[in-house]
């Protein structure tokens, strides 16, 4: 055989054949199932799908290729695939051959099924609650490992523990639902699963779960400081002070004022007993009248001691003459409390002799005899406290106690059925041997709850201590501001329409320089005081939603979410994160999408690992996004070890290919010397175009070589062709770019083709036709740039010759049908 030499021997060898055999080609794939079928318990059948294809009319080397990529075991011309390998519920697989440079391909789809599950799902186990601030979350444990129908969880809910008044609020994918129901609710919870089916299980208890969501603190605020301002204590201490020009006056008439309340009550409680009560009053009338005396006798004997404590105390004369005056004003009120008193049991014994309705008087009468003797030894006391402090030289001391009460005594028992009183003490002590000691108090007792409030002083220090139900401190009223209530102490748990205030200490607004935290829950945002958003800011943010904004973070520990709690891959292919000193860690092998680099720095993914510097990699690679222009490689096609191109993944679109048979395409040239370009179009379509470049240049001639081939055989029985109208012709037009320079037309070329008829004449045989075009031609580019060059050919004005079939009887139906067409520019400098 001569060898190929000359320009012309190599274009002929690389120019697709113009001329195809007469004959049908076809490439034909088929399924032994088109559906695996998977049972309840997840069996497959069949196990298997295999996929045998057949060449009709030539012979050649099959590939077989999936979409999406799965593993095809390919045998004695075979594909087989394995239920195990569905990767998805729908698989392509197709069956490529070339021959004589055309290829030939089929497609077959297959899919898996899951049968219907009709039984109801199990039910739900673990339901918990966890409060968090204005909402509820819900968490419960994954639905068993043997059960695979789950849809979706539904969670139902009710204010009270009762199933019937549950309704649903929401559906959940996860184990996790979070209920915004704003703050200070109790509700009871009940979850069950939903199948794929749309079939409910059973409810996870006929008891539900109850949970209760937090009060954030704005709130509890709120309610507080609404409650404190319409409180009585809040607006007597707000009050405006009037002046009390007459307090003796004033304070006689409220005696009065109550003595002669209790006198009409016991009058009307007591008018059938009238005269013996009376007696009774007269006897105790003049008791208070001998206590009173008494009283003022030892007032009397004590302002004597204070006189003699007054003598003896020679370095505090004036001190002990003061106490002196003091006594004696004390025993001469105690003897006219003694003179009322005995006008008081006269008159008592007035009432007695007048009966029934002067009987309460009597009573009234002795409340102030008894009232007159109790101030007598109040005076008594004062006088000699005052004889104490005579006693300077040594120990001095001073107090004053003032006390207001009021008992309501039952009126048929005489038992106390009520009682209050408020105590205000104030005393202090000097003592050579003690030191000094200051203390006031205010003690309040209602019905026996006690409490109050009271200042220690002495040993260099002064504690200040509240006994109280609620304490707050409040502004003033009248001011220019509106006042507010930013402090509010509650010592015991209440209720306030309707929300459980819980023991603590409620600030509206605080500002503090150090603080010292046990635990925190915190409602709202918190930020840095110098923080500032954008890409220039400062500071940090944590906002309530979770997000953390931050110019850098540094941690000593981990952080891990999902199904991490440490650095090892999670169990029942749980997925998620690990970051910590040893390393990192996403998704999970279990799954076959995972991502581990160790503190060292060695890398592990799938079918790829760094270690000690060495990357290897046995997975597949692909460079581009969907149907674009992309190169994928890898152990998972069992067609092609490398392809280039865009479209499917097949011989025609290929730019260039490496096939595992050994098999390649490469759609430019590379000589020693020369530069060389080929691209081919194949198809059928009336508009087809073609792009080769753009590409380099030496700035040389280049010779550009545009072919068009066009063929058309078919055939038919029962009947015969005809032919009518002009022969068939194409026009060619090829463009060129030079740089970035607008494209511009620079040859075209008018193509004519033939058209053939046999007719077999036998209605039971077969007729054929056949339509070709065909030629090519040379441009020589002499422009002498180096720019880079793209020449564009385009087909148009395709008219093909009409050709008519006319049928007659006698046809089985038998057919044949074969259609080619490419463009092809090739470029040599």
């Amino acid at each position: 055989m001569t060898a190929i030499v000359g320009e012309r021997d190599n274009l002929i060898m690389n120019t697709v054949p113009r001329y195809a055999a007469p004959i049908d080609r076809a490439l034909r794939i088929t399924a032994s199932s088109t559906t695996f079928e998977v049972s309840l318990t997840g069996q497959p059948a069949p196990a298997t799908i295999t996929f045998s294809a057949l060449m009709l009319g030539a012979v050649g080397e099959i590939m077989f290729s999936s979409e999406p990529p799965v593993a095809l075991a390919v045998t004695n011309g075979d594909a087989v695939l394995k239920f195990e390998d569905m990767t998805s519920s729908i698989v392509t697989v197709t069956a490529t051959t070339v021959i004589d440079g055309l290829t030939y391909f089929d497609r077959q789809t297959v899919d898996k099924r899951q049968a219907l599950d009709l039984r109801p799902p199990p039910a739900p186990t673990g339901l918990a609650t966890t409060g968090q601030p204005a909402a509820i979350r819900l968490n419960w444990a994954a639905a068993p490992a043997n059960y695979a129908n789950l849809d979706y969880t539904e969670i139902w809910r009710a204010p009270v523990n009762d199933i019937a008044q549950a309704a649903p609020v929401a559906r959940a994918d996860a184990r996790e639902f979070t209920d915004p129901v704003g703050p200070g609710k109790t509700l009871y919870y009940w979850i069950r699963y939903v199948s794929r089916a749309s079939i409910p299980g059973p409810f996870n208890n006929s008891t539900g779960t109850v949970g209760a969501s937090a009060i954030e603190v704005e709130h509890l605020l709120q309610v507080l400081t609404g409650q404190i301002t319409e409180s009585q204590l809040y607006a007597d201490l707000g009050a405006k002070i009037d002046k009390i020009e007459q307090l003796e006056d004033v304070f006689g008439d409220a005696v009065s004022a109550a003595q002669s309340a209790a006198a009409a009550e016991l009058a009307r409680a007591a008018a059938d007993q009238a005269a013996g009560l009376a007696v009774q009053y007269r006897d105790a009338s003049a008791q208070s009248a001998i206590s009173a005396e008494t009283d003022a006798a030892k007032a009397t004997s004590q302002a004597a001691e204070s006189a003699q404590s007054s003598t003896n105390a020679g370095t505090s004369a004036a001190a002990a003459s003061r106490s002196k005056d003091l006594a004696v004003q004390a025993a001469n009120g105690a003897g006219q409390s003694a003179v009322g008193a005995a006008q008081s049991s006269s008159s008592a014994s007035g009432f007695a002799n007048a009966a029934g309705q002067s009987a309460t008087a009597a009573s009234g009468s002795a409340t102030m005899a008894n009232t007159n003797a109790g101030q007598a030894g109040t005076y008594a006391g004062q006088a000699a406290s005052s004889a104490t402090a005579a006693n300077g030289s040594a120990t001095a001391a001073a107090s004053f106690l003032q006390q207001a009460q009021a008992i309501l005594n039952d009126p048929i028992t005489g038992l106390v059925d009520k009682y209050a009183a408020v105590k205000v003490l104030a005393d202090a002590t000097a003592s050579a041997l003690d030191g000094a000691r200051a203390r006031y108090a205010v003690q309040l007792d209602a019905d026996g709850v006690a409490g109050g409030f009271e200042l220690i002083g002495g040993g260099g220090r002064i504690d200040f201590g509240v006994r109280a139900t609620s304490f707050f401190i409040a502004g003033p009223s009248g001011g220019p501001v509106a006042p507010s209530v930013p402090f509010i102490v509650r010592t015991t748990e209440t209720v306030i329409d309707g929300v459980t205030i819980p023991i603590g200490t409620y600030i509206a607004n605080a500002f503090i320089q150090n603080a010292s935290i046990t635990n925190a829950k915190i409602a709202g945002d918190i930020w840095s005081s110098n923080w500032a958003p954008g890409a220039n800011g400062s500071g940090w943010y944590l906002q309530r939603s979770g997000d953390f904004y931050a110019n850098s973070v540094r941690l000593r520990g981990n952080i891990a979410g999902g199904a991490y709690t440490g650095y090892s891959w999670p169990a029942n292919n749980g997925t998620g994160y690990y970051l910590g000193p040893e390393g990192l860690l996403l998704g999970n092998p279990s799954t076959g999408r995972y991502l581990q680099v160790e503190g060292d720095g060695t890398l592990h993914a799938p079918g790829f690992s760094i270690e000690n510097g060495r990357a290897n990699f046995s997975g597949n690679v692909n460079t581009g996004i969907g149907a674009g222009f992309r190169i994928e490689m890898g152990p998972d096609d069992p067609v092609y070890a490398m392809w280039a191109g865009a479209g499917t993944k097949n011989d025609t679109n290929a730019i260039f290919y490496l096939k595992r048979s050994g098999a390649g395409y490469f759609g430019g040239a590379l000589s020693a010397g020369t530069l060389r370009t080929a691209v081919t179009n194949p198809s059928i379509s009336a508009n087809v175009e073609l792009v080769d470049g753009p590409f380099g240049t030496n700035g040389g001639a280049i010779a550009v070589v545009c072919s068009y081939n066009y063929l058309e055989f078919r055939g038919r029985d029962g009947g015969s062709y005809s032919v009518s109208g002009p022969e068939s012709s194409a026009t060619v037009r090829l463009y060129r770019t030079i740089g970035t320079a607008a494209e511009t037309l620079v040859q075209t070329f008018i193509i004519t083709g033939s058209t053939t008829v046999t007719n077999s004449g036998i209605a039971s045989e077969l007729s054929f036709y056949q339509r070709e075009m065909g030629g090519s031609f040379t441009y020589t580019d002499n422009a002498g740039s180096s720019e880079n060059r793209t020449y564009r050919a385009v087909l148009s004005d395709r008219n093909l010759k009409t050709v008519t079939f006319n049928p007659v009887s006698g046809g089985l139906g038998a057919s044949v049908s074969t259609l080619n067409q490419t463009l092809t520019i090739v470029t040599t400098e």
